[in-house]
């Protein structure tokens, strides 16, 4: 039994990377597609019209879908509460938003963010028509189905966007483009699992399922809150023009970043939840991810950082200037970024929803006041204060994973500590190169080029003198870990 639930989730972790792999990848096509054609104005209205409908979905959801796939046993009228309470939700929020449209459109001092919000709330009764039937296909380890689901929906919803902006569409091609996208991928879910709901509802199980997904839900709306708490202040104090170049450079770097350690952050999640109860293969292995992820994450992020002015209007165009300016302060914050990636996960195996709440309303409080102080002085300081926000809360997050998990500072340093060296190399010898014959290079291309083989060439060299046994150590360990029985530490 042991066994066959071990086989069960090594494959679903392969098709997690699987599905993370092409939605990164196929988003980056789509988005650099789009951003060639559309200006940062339409990306802002869409920003900050998503904004809004992000909160949505995390209220459709209601933490209820995540406790349908974590019931040991479900039963059918569980089942069939939580499917209509969600239709329910999504429907009020439809009106609510309906509502609230126009008060925000002029609060962020622009008209046509109304009729677009609108329209994107419709997507929120088709998710929660796909929610139960997506949980029931993940509980029955059925990562298979959903990596082709969003294979599927990516290709074609994408592609319909791309055409549509094309066509002049504007703004409207990446509403389309995500309203394709919720119902493609709601029709794959009721086409992979047969089950039906039935018309029913029972008060207790609606209550059961709150329990546990209350706790979600208010974890998952404070990390919404924070992401998306600088599109309020942009739109609302700089206009749809600065919020659409803001939210380019942040994504950008989101998608190098969740490239690199979504995929090992799926299998860390399934191997920290075995370990739970070891503590110290749980911190071994905790060290271990960490570890790895800052060889590869550290160089990429920084990396992008030191050839962004250059890269993003190359790939993007001439209008996206400045979103490669705000990438390369935005890259600042690579450590941060990668050693925080993977607190959710620990915490969460150890059963501490609550303390990641606290963490999500702590960072939250220091993006709302530095958002609001700095603002007002343009976007590279926003961008420089955010990435101060992310240091300062850094060894907050550090001292709850000591408190609460077992993990010391000492252990992420030692982990990090050589990929953080040779990165630190690695940045110095280009900004230097830049500075004395890189920056004097005529065309863009050039520039890039040279940089990027001074970066592999120095951090290459840099890991093999300084850092070898380090790394085959690191390398080793994960193999282990994905060895079929129990992990060794």
């Amino acid at each position: 039994m042991q066994t066959s639930l071990k086989s069960q989730t090594l494959r679903a972790v392969l098709w997690s990377i699987i599905r993370v792999g092409w939605r990164n990848l196929a988003a980056f096509v789509m988005f650099a597609t789009l951003a060639r054609i559309l200006q940062p104005r339409e990306f802002g209205l869409y920003a900050l019209a998503a904004a809004v409908f992000e909160i949505g979905r995390v209220l459709v959801n209601a933490g209820i879908a995540d406790a349908v796939q974590r019931e040991r046993e479900l039963d059918e009228e569980t089942a069939d509460t939580a499917f209509f309470t969600g239709i329910v939700i999504s429907v009020l929020l439809v009106l609510l938003i309906a509502a609230a449209a126009i008060p925000y459109a002029h609060l962020m001092h622009n008209e046509e963010l109304a009729p677009i919000l609108m329209v994107l709330s419709l997507a929120l009764p088709v998710i929660a028509i796909g929610n139960v039937h997506v949980a029931r296909i993940l509980r029955d380890f059925g990562h298979k189905y959903i990596a082709i689901r969003a294979v599927l929906a990516g290709l074609v919803a994408g592609a319909i966007a791309i055409a549509a902006a094309f066509l002049g569409a504007g703004v409207w091609a990446l509403v389309i483009q995500l309203l394709c996208t919720e119902l493609i991928s709601t029709v794959m879910a009721w086409m992979a699992l047969r089950w039906r709901p039935r018309l029913r509802f029972r008060l207790a199980s609606l209550k059961h399922l709150l329990s546990f997904g209350g706790s979600i839900m208010l974890t998952q709306l404070l990390w919404t809150a924070l992401s998306r708490s600088t599109d309020f202040f942009i739109g609302q104090t700089l206009g749809v023009n600065a919020n659409g170049t803001y939210r380019v450079a942040l994504r950008l770097i989101d998608l190098l970043g969740q490239s690199i350690l979504q995929p090992i952050g799926s299998v860390a999640l399934v191997t920290l939840g075995r370990l739970q109860d070891d503590a110290q293969a749980f911190r071994n292995a905790y060290c271990r991810f960490v570890g790895i992820s800052a060889l590869f994450a550290l160089p990429a992020i920084f990396g992008f950082g030191l050839i962004a002015r250059d890269l993003v209007p190359l790939i993007f165009g001439a209008q996206w200037v400045l979103s490669g300016k705000i990438a390369a302060i935005a890259s600042i914050s690579a450590l941060p970024f990668t050693l925080n990636y993977f607190f959710p996960s620990t915490l969460a195996a150890k059963g501490r929803s609550a303390v990641l709440a606290m963490i999500a309303l702590v960072q939250l409080v220091s993006t709302l006041l530095l958002g609001w102080l700095t603002v007002g002085y343009g976007l590279p300081v926003l961008a420089g204060a955010m990435a101060l926000r992310a240091y300062l809360t850094m060894p907050y997050i550090q001292l709850q994973l000591r408190r609460f998990a077992g993990i010391r500072l000492r252990d992420t340093w030692q982990a990090t500590a050589a990929p953080m060296l040779c990165c630190g190399i690695m940045v110095a010898a280009v900004l230097l190169g830049q500075y004395l014959f890189i920056g004097g290079l005529p065309k863009p291309l050039q520039r890039i080029c040279t940089s990027v083989a001074i970066a592999v060439a120095v951090y290459t060299l840099s890991l093999l003198l300084l850092a070898r046994d380090g790394v085959n150590s690191h390398f080793s360990a994960v193999r282990a870990l994905l060895k079929p029985g129990v992990p060794e530490a």
